[in-house]
């Protein structure tokens, strides 16, 4: 048996780091009680007579493990005096405070983190803020929702690239016109757009004709 921070292991019954454990529960039955491991997978492993010792052991582990990754998601706060007050005004908007400059970027993504922590399954609800407001509260919900919903930039394309490019043309000469196919240089035609009016491919109305006509 082996238990660490990392590692729950009872042989035979199971052998897991603690990243894959959901939750553990002590169930009773009829011949005593049983520890109840669920995983993240939604499989349930069921480990008999575990005496009260090693039960306070493995739940002692489970608690440090849930509050390690806890603090690593929040981490060591910076300037903590500098904090406390922030966070009773940024409990809701406060117009006076529109004009507050922006807060440091380390802390803004400290107290968000902080924010979504605590609110869990509510931070999909929260107000948006608002338009052109700077107090504490509005840049803190700002963070939030930009971390809940990235903004993908989108890239630019021209007018000129919307097109499609079936022939490429060169003026040769007066009324004489070279056409050439961009994915293959040697397929080219001369269309002349005099009397006769044709093109060197030997058909009427051909598209190299109108691919010119069109420019």
């Amino acid at each position: 048996m082996k238990i660490t921070e990392t590692v729950l292991s009872i042989p035979p019954y199971i052998s897991v780091a603690w990243s894959d454990i959901l939750s553990l529960r002590v169930e009773m039955r009829p011949f005593g009680h049983s520890l109840i491991v669920e995983l993240k997978t939604g499989s349930q492993v069921e480990v008999p007579n575990l005496d009260n010792g090693t039960l306070d052991k493995i739940f002692a582990a489970h608690a440090t493990t849930l509050e390690t990754k806890k603090n690593s998601l929040i981490g060591p706060l910076p300037n903590i005096e500098m904090m406390l007050p922030l966070f009773g005004s940024a409990m809701g908007h406060n117009p006076d405070q529109k004009e507050t400059p922006p807060l440091p970027s380390p802390m803004l993504e400290k107290i968000s983190n902080m924010a979504k922590e605590f609110l869990s399954d509510e931070a999909s609800s929260i107000k948006p803020p608002e338009e052109g407001c700077n107090c504490p509260h509005c840049q803190i919900t700002r963070a939030i929702l930009t971390q809940e919903n990235p903004v993908v930039e989108e890239e630019e394309v021209s007018n000129e690239e919307l097109k499609f490019r079936t022939w490429d043309i060169q003026k040769e000469e007066e009324r004489l016109y070279k056409v050439t196919n961009p994915l293959d240089v040697a397929e080219s035609y001369h269309v002349f757009l005099g009397e006769p009016l044709g093109c060197s491919c030997g058909q009427k109305h051909c598209e190299h004709l109108q691919a010119v006509l069109r420019s």
